[in-house]
């Protein structure tokens, strides 16, 4: 009786402890649930803005940054035993959110903001524009100084004049043209970039042989003062605009051309998945307090447990005497069943019960459960073959490659390796069925299903899913085998199917997604490598991987 008060006793005080700590678990839960999604929206809201700036959308992303900090201070009401680790994981996700809010809000005053958005906007407002405008004004006054003094000697010098204004006006148009190639005006960026960068080159290569040519002849018919002073600008400003004009060309040729994309995957992107790895770590922090209760719930269980042993004794003893008592109302009646079974399972209806029992009619009993058990299992195993495998190709179904790759990926997780899972579909598989009916459709899928493994071999694991759909699993490798195994596997369907007499190619679309860079889950996987597939189908590519960077 004092046992079992005293296991009473412990186990209502575990109990409670574990209660409080189920609630604190679900009220952290729930705070760090709503803080990930106003971390989605401020997501959401900074995407919107960046493809249009507006002061709503900069008000909104500040007001759900500070909602954000609020549910923070939430955490630290939540008093659970590891609390000091507790209490610094929070002032670390707190201060993050913080630093967060001060990038966002930079990041949008780079966006609204033209000198700071693009670098080279500086060079040509301070420095092109400046020496274009001087140029233009002084070629502007030798054309008039010359017309004014209207002597047939000047003719060609004033042509000459007329042809450089020309062009430079021509190469100030070209280079406009380059800038809004740049802004995405045009179709074809890269490619109208590099054709009005040309231009502007081969412009100003004419202009500079101009100016050379009106300073040999300025040695043998000499300018009146204006025509000097105009030359001597023209060589320098046009100097200058050009190496002003390749500084900005560098720029607009480069990936950071534009400043606020690099902000946004160099420095904003990783603190949102810091912050995300902060509230990570602060469930897990609950999740050692709720283990700890559950320990101490096991201890409880085990002292109890040498309780009952003790009852168990008790009670064995009382059986041993009982089993005497049944020995001839229970046991006998139990051996006739057992032989009745026995025969029945090997088909043989002409049996007798027999009355008498002997020392071997236990031994009889075993065997008859155990052929009974040999039966079942064998009709189990083929049913589970049949639940788990293709009928046609023998191949693992789609039930049992989510297995799989549900294995693969906590192999990979232990090793530190990748695992690659591959969705190929055979394109236009519907017309070899319509033109050549369902047999050759069915040979082609058997085909299918032998180069695969033939590629893989035990490298992998090769699964139909659908129709004419399979996937191919690849756990525990490092990211160049997956090319070698693609290049393996075109080089396998290059090769035509010979089907009655008719050459069909079998044409395929692939789609690749890669653990743990795409997804951190068996069901995210496939439907990044899903998404993969069919963008591959839409390109006309065969192979497409799926791009794991954030849509910014």
């Amino acid at each position: 009786m004092a046992g079992t008060w005293w296991s009473s006793y412990l186990t209502h005080n575990v109990q409670n402890e574990s209660i409080s700590n189920i609630l604190l678990k679900n009220q952290s839960q729930k705070i760090t649930k709503k803080i990930r999604f106003l971390l989605w929206e401020v997501n959401h809201l900074l995407q919107s803005y960046m493809i249009d700036p507006d002061q709503l959308l900069r008000e909104k992303i500040n007001k759900t940054i500070q909602q954000t900090l609020i549910q923070i201070s939430y955490l630290n009401n939540i008093d659970i035993a590891e609390e000091r680790k507790w209490q610094q994981s929070i002032t670390v996700l707190n201060k993050k959110v913080t630093k967060l809010q001060n990038m966002l809000n930079e990041l949008m005053v780079i966006r609204i903001t033209p000198e700071k958005l693009h670098p080279a906007m500086s060079t040509m407002n301070d420095i092109m524009l400046p020496a274009s405008n001087a140029f233009t004004t002084a070629v502007t006054l030798a054309i008039e100084e010359i017309e004014f003094d209207n002597l047939v000697i000047n003719n060609k010098i004033y042509k000459l004049f007329e042809k450089i204004s020309a062009n430079w006006n021509k190469m100030i148009g070209a280079f406009r043209v380059f800038v809004a190639n740049r802004f995405g005006a045009f179709s074809s960026t890269e490619e109208g970039l590099k054709q009005q960068g040309h231009n502007v080159e081969l412009l100003y290569n004419v202009i500079s042989n101009d100016l050379q040519l009106l300073i040999r002849m300025s040695t043998k018919v000499p300018f009146d003062l204006q025509g000097q002073e105009s030359l001597a600008i023209m060589l320098v400003k046009s100097k200058e605009w050009f190496k002003a004009y390749q500084s900005v060309r560098k720029s607009y040729h480069s990936k950071e051309w534009r400043t606020d994309v690099p902000y946004l995957h160099k420095r904003i992107q990783p603190t949102f998945y810091k912050i995300w790895n902060d509230l990570n770590e602060l469930e897990q922090i609950i999740d050692i307090a709720s283990n700890k209760s559950i320990s101490a719930m096991s201890n409880i269980a085990g002292n109890i447990s040498n309780i009952l042993w003790i009852f168990f004794v008790i009670a064995f003893i009382f059986t041993i005497a009982g089993y005497m008592f049944f020995q001839s109302v229970i046991i006998s009646p139990i051996k006739k069943l057992s032989t009745a079974l026995f025969n029945q399972a090997h088909g043989s209806d002409n049996y007798q019960i027999e009355q008498d029992a002997t020392i071997g009619e236990m031994k009889e009993l075993h065997q008859a459960f155990s052929l009974m058990k040999t039966k079942v299992h064998e009709r189990q195993t083929e049913l589970q073959l049949q639940a788990l495998h293709d009928p046609l190709t023998g191949l693992p179904n789609r039930i049992l490659m989510e297995d799989r790759l549900d294995q693969a990926l906590s192999i990979s997780d232990r090793s530190n390796n990748v695992s690659a899972i591959m969705l190929i579909d055979l394109n236009k598989f519907k017309e070899v069925n319509d033109n050549y009916g369902h047999y050759v459709g069915d040979y082609i899928l058997k085909e299918t299903s032998r180069r695969l493994q033939s590629v893989l071999r035990t490298t992998g694991t090769v699964s139909r899913i659908g129709g004419d759909e399979f996937a191919i699993i690849i756990p525990n490798i490092s990211e160049n085998v997956i090319e070698q195994v693609i290049q393996r596997i075109l080089e396998t369907f290059d090769k035509p199917c010979l089907v009655d007499g008719v050459d069909i190619t079998i044409k395929m679309s692939i789609g690749i997604a890669i653990y743990p860079k795409d997804g951190r889950d068996a069901v995210t996987l496939l439907r990044n490598a899903d998404s993969a597939m069919y963008l591959a189908k839409k390109q006309q590519q065969t192979v497409c991987y799926f791009l794991s960077t954030d849509t910014l």
